[in-house]
């Protein structure tokens, strides 16, 4: 496999794409064939999910950002990307932590 790796824990939110029938036997396939455990949060606790927690602090930072510094189009493109490029890896760390 390309990105998991033996030991790795895949953790994945409710939605139903990921909970479907079929995911089932990929759960098992992912396990018994690269010993990589899929785990899923529980429902309705979006303060456990990193990317939420990710989604959030953009939300929260893009409140103070001055897109009318930015030219041309796609403003709110420009500015979460900006965003995105000054978080640190110990800030992705702290979504992780909780």
């Amino acid at each position: 496999m390309r990105y998991l790796q033996a030991g790795d824990v895949l953790i994945l939110d409710n939605a139903t794409n990921h909970m479907g029938k079929d995911n089932t036997v990929l759960e098992e396939w992912l396990l018994t064939e690269h010993m990589v455990l899929v785990l899923f949060l529980p429902a309705r606790a979006p303060e456990w999910n990193p990317i939420e927690l990710m989604w959030n602090c953009m939300v929260q930072w893009l409140k103070y950002f001055d897109i009318l510094q930015l030219t041309g189009s796609h403003r709110v493109v420009k500015a979460a990307a900006s965003i995105l490029d000054r978080i640190t890896h110990n800030e992705i760390y702290r979504f992780y932590e909780k």
